[in-house]
C-alpha cells in the first residue's frame, strides 16, 4: 500500500503518528493518488514493476519511505526485491536532500511498538463507514484537525461532513481547538445571502460558458430565490441549501474544481467573513430545529448538561471554571440530532419549572434560555453596541460638566 492505493489514509495516519512531528515540506505538499498516478512514468516509483511508493518530490518520497516500512512485509516481496525499492527510496532521499528524515521514519515505524486499535473501540472512528481518523486522545484529536484540513475535499460532501462533526465532537471532548476547515465542512457557520448568490451566479455564468443553459437558468433561479429569503429561513435551511449546491456541483462537475476556480459549498454557505455578522454567528446555536443563543444557555448549571451529556465533554465546555459560550457551542453543533433533541427537551423542562437540577451556584432565568430568532440575536448584538455608545456619551458628558465647574 501506499499513498496511491490507501484511500481512508488510515496508513498515512500512523505514518504521520509515528513521525510525531512531519517535516514542513510534507505537510506543506501535496501526495499523488490513484488519478495522479496514472499519468506518471514506471521510473517515478521505486517498485517500479508494480507502480508503488511514488518519488516525485520530497513529500512523496518521504512517505513513501514510511509506506514501506510500514507495509514491506505484509506485499510478499522476495529479499532482493525488498532491498532494490530501500535502494530506490534512499537514492531519492540523497538527490532531494532528505537523507537523514527518511532514515528516521523508517527506524521509527521499525521500532513503533503495538497500540491500541480502533477495532477495539469502533466510536473512536471520525470516519466509521471507512474505518479512518480514528481518535483515543487529545494529541488524536488535534491530529485528525490537522489532517483534515490538507485533505477535506478528497472526500464526497456527505461523508466529508459526516467527518467533520465527528472531529468536532472528539475536539470537544477532548478540549481542542476546531480547525476552520473542520468548522465549515461541519456546517457550523451563518449563511451569507450576498456571498451565497454572487457565488451561485457565478457557478452559472461558467455553466452558461460551457452550454449547459438549462441548470445555468436554474442557478440563476436559485440566486434570485435566496436574495429573497430571511435570515432565519437561510439558517433553518442551511443543510438543504448546502446538499443542493453540492448535488449541482457533482452533476456538472464543478466539484472537480473546488479550490482552484470554485469555493466548495461549505465555504459558501457559511462564510462569516462580514464583521457586522461575526457576534451573531458566535451565539447562534442550532439545537432541534431551533436557534438559542451561546451566551444565554452558557448561563444555565453545569448539572443540567450533566443529565444528558458525558462529563468529559462537559469538561471539555468549561473555562475558568465556568461554561464558555464558545465551547459550548461547539460541543451543541457536535452533537447528533437524538442528543440534540434530548438536551432541547432538557433545557425546556428547566426553564418550564418541570425538573430542578443540584447546583446553588446559579441563578436561571429562564425566559433567557429559550430559543430566539436569528433577527432578535442580531438587535441583542447591535444593543450591546448601542450600550457601549451610550456609555462612552455619559463619559464625555462628565467630563464637560467637570470642565464647568
Amino acid at each position: 500500500m501506499d499513498s496511491t492505493t490507501d484511500n481512508s489514509f488510515r496508513t498515512l495516519w500512523g505514518i504521520v503518528k509515528a513521525a510525531g512531528t512531519p517535516p514542513e515540506y510534507f505537510v506543506n505538499g501535496s501526495l499523488v493518488d490513484e488519478k495522479d498516478a496514472e499519468a506518471l512514468p514506471d521510473s517515478s516509483f521505486a517498485d517500479r514493476a508494480h507502480r508503488r511508493f511514488p518519488l516525485t518530490d520530497r513529500a512523496n518520497t518521504w512517505a513513501s519511505a514510511g509506506y514501506f516500512a510500514k507495509t514491506a512485509s505484509d506485499i510478499g516481496y522476495t529479499d532482493r526485491e525488498r532491498e532494490n525499492v530501500a535502494s530506490c527510496i534512499k537514492r531519492a532521499a540523497d538527490i532531494y536532500g532528505i537523507r537523514n528524515d527518511v532514515e528516521d521514519i523508517i527506524e521509527k515505524i521499525s521500532c513503533r511498538p503495538s497500540v491500541k486499535q480502533a477495532s477495539d473501540d469502533e466510536s473512536a472512528y471520525c470516519d466509521p463507514e471507512h474505518r479512518g481518523f480514528p481518535v483515543f486522545d487529545k494529541e488524536g484529536a488535534e491530529m485528525a484537525n490537522r489532517f483534515f484540513e490538507k485533505h477535506a475535499y478528497k472526500y464526497g460532501h456527505d461523508r466529508r461532513r459526516t467527518i467533520a462533526k465527528n472531529i468536532m465532537r472528539k475536539s470537544a471532548e477532548h478540549g481542542v481547538k476546531v480547525a476552520e476547515q473542520v468548522r465549515l465542512s461541519a456546517g457550523a457557520g451563518f449563511p451569507n445571502r450576498e456571498t451565497l448568490a454572487e457565488n451561485l451566479l457565478f457557478r452559472a455564468n461558467e455553466l452558461m460558458s460551457r452550454g449547459t443553459y438549462k441548470m445555468a437558468e436554474e442557478l440563476c433561479k436559485f440566486a434570485s430565490e435566496i436574495c429573497l429569503c430571511s435570515d432565519e429561513d437561510l439558517f433553518r435551511n442551511k443543510d438543504g441549501l448546502f446538499d443542493a449546491i453540492a448535488g449541482m456541483d457533482e452533476v456538472t462537475g464543478l466539484d472537480k474544481e473546488y479550490g482552484k476556480k470554485f469555493f466548495p459549498p461549505e465555504e459558501v454557505l457559511f462564510d462569516v467573513t462580514p464583521e457586522s455578522m461575526k457576534e451573531v454567528v458566535d451565539d447562534a446555536v442550532p439545537m432541534g430545529g431551533d436557534t438559542f443563543s451561546a451566551k444565554a444557555l452558557s448561563d444555565l448549571p453545569r448539572a443540567l448538561f450533566e443529565k444528558v451529556l458525558p462529563k468529559e465533554m462537559v469538561d471539555g465546555m468549561m473555562e475558568d471554571g465556568k461554561i464558555s459560550p464558545k465551547k459550548l457551542s461547539v460541543t451543541i453543533i457536535s452533537l447528533k440530532s437524538p442528543e440534540s433533541s434530548h438536551l432541547k427537551r432538557t433545557i425546556k423542562d428547566f426553564t418550564d419549572g418541570v425538573i430542578d437540577v443540584d447546583d446553588e451556584d446559579k441563578e436561571v432565568k429562564a425566559p433567557s434560555a429559550g430559543p430566539v430568532t436569528v433577527e432578535e440575536l442580531r438587535e441583542s448584538a447591535n444593543s450591546g453596541e448601542d450600550d457601549d455608545e451610550g456609555k462612552d456619551g455619559d463619559d464625555d458628558k462628565g467630563e464637560e460638566e467637570k470642565k464647568e465647574d
